[in-house]
């Protein structure tokens, strides 16, 4: 194989896409897996004033910095280092540069695995072309929300009410607009309120189709 295959997994908030990019690294761990958060790549807010951060539409695509996104993806496939950004869901800013993380893709002879996840893994028309296996995560909506709100209260310093009023104004209505709607471009629909083991075998069907 010339470049890395790459997978990409797509779903709704909380759907347990990261689950399903960590298992599935640890599946493919012979392979040399990298994986990549689409998360990662949200537009610094550093200089919007910070009563407005909370009140900015995360949900919405455009605040994804999809132009370094696809760089990456492309130098990663290339065999090229890059340096994933660093982003602090606190303040909704990146974090310097000297903070970044680094990415090697392996260089090593034999079959190579990349994965990308995230909320609008599918939007790009760009990046869509370069995955090579697409998996869409659903989860039903009151499974979102309750996850939506352990994590953000846990991880990103927020209120619950905060969180509940986030979903209702933002999440469901970009899920409807933006997100449903490339689930058309999948491979593999997997379902995130069933064991994480059964979407792991439906989708390692499809990497090993002959095993």
């Amino acid at each position: 194989m010339d470049r890395p295959y790459l997978i990409g997994i797509s779903g709704g908030s909380c759907s347990g896409k990261t689950s399903v990019a960590l298992g599935l690294a640890r599946c493919l761990d012979d392979l040399c897996p990298v994986v990549v958060p689409l998360d990662s790549y949200y537009f610094d807010l550093d200089h919007v004033p910070e009563e407005e951060r909370t009140r900015y539409n995360f949900d919405h695509p455009g605040a994804i910095d999809f132009e370094m996104f696809e760089n990456h993806l492309v130098r990663l496939l290339e065999g090229k280092d890059v340096l994933v950004p660093v982003y602090d869901y606190e303040s909704h800013t990146r974090a310097p540069q000297s903070e970044w993380i680094p990415v090697s893709p392996s260089r090593e002879e034999g079959r190579r695995v990349m994965i990308v996840e995230g909320l609008h893994v599918f939007y790009s028309p760009a990046v869509r072309e370069l995955i090579d296996l697409k998996v869409f995560v659903e989860v039903g909506k009151a499974v979102s929300l309750n996850r939506r709100v352990e994590r953000d209260v846990r991880e990103r310093g927020r209120t619950p009410e905060s969180v509940v009023q986030q979903f209702q104004r933002h999440v469901v209505p970009m899920y409807e607009e933006y997100v449903e709607p490339v689930r058309e471009y999948a491979d593999l629909v997997v379902y995130g309120e069933r064991p994480l083991e059964e979407s792991l075998r439906a989708i390692l069907a499809l990497v090993y189709p002959q095993e």
